[in-house]
């Protein structure tokens, strides 16, 4: 059963405390009721980072090959279920997924990850 904290102190605030007398992690969980992956995250915070974020390039789920600049050569454009027909895109046109889904891409044709294989879409 886990103890109530005083005014304005914290779990990291009191665990850093306790390991200052010299007490351990395994000690400090034991006495005070905490879990002791949370107070050995409190003691040793650098052993614990997670990979940044900014590490990670997102990938979308629906396009799991899409990355910065995939379809730079518009190679996709021709087989996605949102290009146009052939009048419409000689006037500069290429992507329909505005009038279909109600909203822009939100993204650049180059790193479009809204690509879907498939059948163009009709309008009508």
């Amino acid at each position: 059963m886990s103890e109530i904290l005083p005014a304005g102190k914290t779990k990291k605030e009191i665990a850093l405390e306790m390991a200052a007398q010299g007490k351990t992690a395994a000690e400090i969980a034991k006495e005070k009721g905490w879990n002791y992956n949370t107070v050995y995250y409190y003691l040793n915070p650098d052993k614990c980072r997670a990979k940044k974020k900014t590490d990670v390039i997102p990938v979308d789920y629906k396009n799991p090959d899409a990355r910065p600049g995939w379809n730079a050569d518009r190679k996709k454009c021709k087989t996605c279920r949102y290009r146009v027909n052939k009048t419409i895109e000689q006037n500069g046109a290429g992507c329909d997924y505005m009038f279909f889904s109600g909203h822009s891409r939100g993204c650049a044709v180059e790193d479009c990850d809204r690509y879907v294989k498939g059948k163009r879409m009709e309008r009508k």
